[in-house]
């Protein structure tokens, strides 16, 4: 329980003291680098630990059949210098917040703002989905390039989520963002658009297992879409829709405010429609909720659009400075993404054992 208070009174550290923000990425990921080396063992270290081992003994064509080539090189780079699993979500806790302060910074976003609000979710969750963090943080990096770089801004984009996904499969889900990057399009109109993408996906998902094995090899396919499945409920599937609703609405009552669009795009340097992108990229992730009748675990793509709001939250605090009405919206929003975390994160499976002080743990193998 102590853990949490401090945990809370961190968050609040990091959204508000205005001095921190140069460093802002240091703090955030020296928080959960505690509480990665306080608790003994939390969720998916029993899978992790192991195939850390495994991918470090056998051939390395072996390996990356297993693992894919990106994560079975950061694997073997971490036990070449002495570390064990533990050693290495450490160093990559760092490395991987790095990476996205160079994405937040790119987009010019509040970074007290956006490392605060992730703190509260979705940064716990990704302690134990740490392989899929890391791959994250590569892909919204090329989004920020996708949407700030002025040269094969689209070329980078794939080129980054590729890279990503050799280190998380899942991470190619992710070129569906390329659909907001067009040169003419009807906004009102595309909200329609992505759910009838989601409906023609929600019909052919039988078809899915087939298509995919046309891209991945079969040890994917079975990992990812037969054997280690865990079918969603409807009470799941309904609380999921739920926590992609709120992040579409509140981008709504965001960028509907044309005053705000116009300081946001200032802000952020661009000669037009960075802020529509954004709120588009969130729409359009709806197409990837017909993922979780194949497993539950197909939630976290819409940790990306919680990502992105941060960064419009951080556009619309911005000028000039906070004021009673802003700050009023910044508690209700985390109080939201604290019930939001609560439901992505069970408490006694998640949160309890993180939030656990068992004295701290052995880095090297």
């Amino acid at each position: 329980m102590m853990l949490i208070v401090a945990y809370i009174i961190a968050v609040f550290c990091v959204l508000f003291i205005k001095k921190t923000e140069k460093y802002t990425w240091v703090l955030a990921a020296s928080i959960l680098a505690f509480l990665s080396v306080t608790s003994s063992d939390y969720a998916d270290l029993v899978n992790y630990i192991p195939l850390f081992e495994y991918v470090n003994y056998v051939d390395f064509p072996i390996a990356i059949q297993t693992t894919g080539i990106g994560w079975t090189c950061l694997n073997k780079l971490f036990y070449m210098i002495g570390l064990n699993y533990r050693g290495l979500v450490l160093l990559m806790l760092y490395v991987n917040y790095f990476i996205m302060h160079v994405a937040v910074k790119r987009l010019k976003a509040n970074e007290n703002l956006y490392f605060g609000l992730f703190l509260i979710f979705p940064a716990v969750i990704q302690l134990v989905q740490f392989k899929f963090f890391t791959g994250f943080c590569i892909v919204l990096l090329g989004y920020s390039l996708l949407l700030t770089s002025e040269q094969l801004p689209i070329v980078k984009y794939i080129a980054l989520v590729v890279l990503a996904s050799t280190i998380h499969t899942s991470c190619l889900v992710f070129l569906v963002l390329l659909l907001v990057k067009r040169k003419h399009y009807n906004r009102r109109i595309f909200i329609i658009i992505a759910a009838l993408l989601a409906i023609i996906m929600l019909i052919f998902m039988n078809h899915i297992v087939r298509i995919a094995s046309l891209f991945l090899n079969s040890r994917m396919v079975n990992r990812y879409l037969i054997d280690s499945i865990t079918p969603s409920s409807l009470a799941w599937i309904i609380a999921i829709f739920s926590v992609w609703l709120i992040s579409f609405i509140i981008s709504k009552y965001l960028l509907s405010n044309k005053a705000f669009k116009y300081s946001a795009n200032k802000i952020a340097q661009t000669e037009g429609r960075v802020t529509d992108y954004c709120g588009m990229s969130i729409e359009i992730l709806l197409i990837t909720l017909p993922f979780l009748i194949l497993d539950r675990n197909f939630h976290r793509f819409l940790e990306m659009g919680y990502s992105l709001l941060f960064v419009i939250t951080g556009w619309y605090i911005a000028p000039p400075r906070y004021s009673r009405d802003k700050l009023i919206f910044i508690f209700i929003f985390m109080v939201l993404l604290s019930l939001i975390s609560f439901l992505y994160s069970p408490y006694s499976t998640v949160l309890r054992p993180i939030f656990t002080f068992d004295g701290f743990v052995n880095l090297r193998r």
